[in-house]
């Protein structure tokens, strides 16, 4: 009888490991092939052990055709349509796919869950700092498979001894924020409650079991003042879609709208407005939430300012696109975006746009993988201002000047901390200026355009945290720092 009892639960345990959906980890941007193995290599093991996923029997076979796809593409995106066919024909259900940021001999790392049938993102996590890679690589692949999945992460091992290279701010993590736990069985409940219910001076928390699919709503509440409404997951990331054009988000005058942890917001392409439009509101991000997935016809494919403040402590803007600017993010004038952590890429027209006299303000996070003609990662538009005082801008791509950063006559840029990596001394991951070939004289990292029959200003190779550079105005004449030449 015992016997028998073993036999039939080891039956059950192959036919439960057998049922688990099928992963393989994609590993981007790294430009080592150690690093890429290593780190693909614990990635899966974790989410393995996690027990929510099996290993794909084929998997480097899998992953050898989707690099070779991958090399053949000039935009640096991987496209859904590519791993859908790829998926199928190697029994793929799932893929995680890890950007690697390289910084001066470390590293930063993001990671995203994919359904390979439907471009779904199910998950994602990152490490809020900069690692070791030889050293941590384990300990950070845990963490971020923690972090998808609302477990706790193992302690932290301490780091070896090694010189400092850059004073970097980090965000801590955030504790949940408390309020009125909001009833209803979905979000769209939810939602109809709070615009019946919501009051004066308080603070409401939008907890999301389940995936779901809404239409747009305008966070507004006429007679009431200082509302704070903030939107998370429960235990695992939950994506909320929006299912039809417009704007997933509207938020109005006198209402603090945050993001927390395990919420994404998903758009889709043809749409005709942004994921998020703050228009008078206060816009809050904190580590584990994403804003993606979605093309605007206009301004703004993630987040579009048109009035009010928006603040970006950590989570992702990542695979939006705006035909007229500002791809990630769209700041138009008089507003303000501070940026303390997080991370903006992959982005189409810009990571970061900002417009006359409204000011980006970059004290950390990582702008990096944008693309556009003018200003891959961060386009200045007339009479902005740029303060970049932390963080780093790096793998960036522009078509026409100003790989990582471009400043148009009449703007405000000043650099007093941070990095902008060049292509002329970072081939691998730097920002560039390529169309076809590598462009020469275009502002690599920076470009700085002055009043006409002047030379611009341009800095093609890395300008470190201790490079400071600056611009005021007045056709950019007034420069401080050296620049290339």
């Amino acid at each position: 009888m015992r016997k028998a009892l073993i036999i039939l639960l080891s039956l059950l345990a192959i036919a439960v490991a057998q049922g688990k959906p099928k992963i393989a980890v994609y590993v981007t941007g790294a430009k080592d092939p150690g690093v890429d193995k290593a780190l693909g290599t614990m990635m899966l093991s974790a989410l393995v052990n996690s027990g929510r996923y099996q290993a794909v029997e084929r998997s480097e076979e899998f992953l050898k055709q989707l690099a070779a796809e991958h090399s053949k593409q000039r935009s640096g995106a991987i496209e859904n349509d590519q791993i859908k066919k790829l998926g199928k024909q190697f029994g793929v259900d799932f893929i995680c796919i890890a950007d690697v940021t390289p910084a001066l001999g470390s590293y930063s790392v993001s990671a995203r869950i994919m359904n390979v049938e439907s471009a779904e993102i199910v998950a994602m996590g990152n490490t809020d700092s900069q690692m070791n890679v030889l050293a941590e690589l384990s300990d950070a692949s845990q963490r971020i498979v923690a972090m998808m999945f609302g477990l706790s992460a193992p302690a932290q091992q301490a780091r070896p001894t090694q010189p400092v290279q850059e004073a970097r701010r980090t965000t801590p993590t955030e504790l949940p924020i408390n309020g009125t736990i909001v009833p209803g069985n979905s979000l769209t409940e939810k939602l109809a409650w709070l615009q019946k219910s919501a009051d004066s001076h308080n603070t409401y928390i939008l907890e999301v079991n389940t995936n779901e699919n809404i239409i747009p709503h305008t966070l507004e509440y006429k007679g009431a003042i200082n509302i704070t409404i903030v939107l998370r997951g429960d235990n695992v990331n939950r994506t909320i879609r929006l299912k039809s054009n417009g704007t997933m988000f509207d938020i109005r005058s006198n209402v603090t709208f945050i993001l927390e942890n395990n919420i994404t917001l998903q758009g889709h392409s043809g749409n005709n407005g942004s994921i998020v439009y703050v228009n008078g509101g206060t816009f809050k991000m904190n580590n584990g939430a994403t804003v993606t997935g979605n093309t605007s016809n206009k301004h703004g494919g993630g987040v579009y300012m048109q009035s009010g403040t928006f603040t970006m402590s950590g989570g992702t803007i990542s695979g939006n696109t705006a035909s007229e600017g500002g791809g990630g993010v769209y700041v138009a004038m008089g507003n303000t975006f501070t940026m303390n952590g997080g991370t903006i890429s992959g982005n189409t027209n810009s990571g970061v746009w900002v417009v006359y006299s409204a000011t980006f303000i970059m004290n950390g996070g990582t702008i990096s993988s944008n693309a556009a003609t003018w200003g891959g990662g961060i386009h200045v538009a007339s009479f902005a201002t740029f303060n970049m005082r932390g963080g780093t801008i790096t793998g960036n791509t522009a078509i026409g000047s100003g790989g990582g950063v471009y400043v148009d006559y009449n703007a405000k840029f000043n650099k007093t901390n941070g990095i902008i990596t060049g292509y002329a001394s970072d081939q691998s991951d730097g920002n560039v200026v390529i169309d076809g070939s590598v462009l020469a004289r275009r502002g690599h990292a920076v470009l700085v355009a002055r009043s006409f029959g002047k030379e611009n200003l341009r800095k093609e190779t890395t300008a470190g945290p201790k490079e400071n550079l600056s611009c005021a105005g007045n056709n950019n004449e007034q420069v401080d720092g050296v620049w290339d030449q």
